[in-house]
This record gives C-alpha cells, sequence and structure tokens, in this order.
C-alpha cells in the first residue's frame, strides 16, 4: 500500500491535466476514426448476400495468409 500513498503524492495539477487532455484526445481520435470507418464500409456489408473481393487474384494460400495476419493485427489493436 506503500507505493499507493507515493503514487498520491506525486500527483500535481499539470499530470492531471496532461492525462484528462491524453484522454479526451484519444477518446475524439476513436470517435472520428470509428465514425469514418462507419461511413466507409458499403451499405450491404452486413447482408448475407455480399461476396468481399479480399486478394481475388491470389493463391488461396496467399489469402488465408493474408487473413490470419489482417485478424492477428485487429486484435493487437483492440
Amino acid at each position: 500500500m506503500e507505493f499507493l500513498s507515493e503514487i498520491w503524492g506525486s500527483l500535481t495539477l499539470g499530470r492531471v491535466l496532461v492525462g484528462a487532455l491524453f484522454f479526451v484526445v484519444s477518446l475524439i481520435g476513436s470517435a472520428v476514426v470509428v465514425g469514418v470507418v462507419i461511413v466507409k464500409i458499403p451499405p450491404n456489408y452486413f447482408s448475407s448476400h455480399y461476396q468481399q473481393d479480399f486478394l481475388p487474384n491470389s493463391a488461396w494460400l496467399t489469402r488465408w495468409g493474408a487473413v490470419i495476419a489482417k485478424n492477428i493485427i485487429g486484435l493487437l489493436l483492440v
């Protein structure tokens, strides 16, 4: 519990404001990115009839590798 009192004692108004500013900027940035992605996806993207052509002229092994890499990158971003 000693470390908590050290952290609490080291807090200054400047550090709190920098943290709050970072939070607000990242929140607004995330909202903008989500808005852009939602606007850019096709209207029928979530339809069961939508067929996505991801690397259409590539071998199946290349497509599967790219899909797996894309999912791993997405997992890391989350």
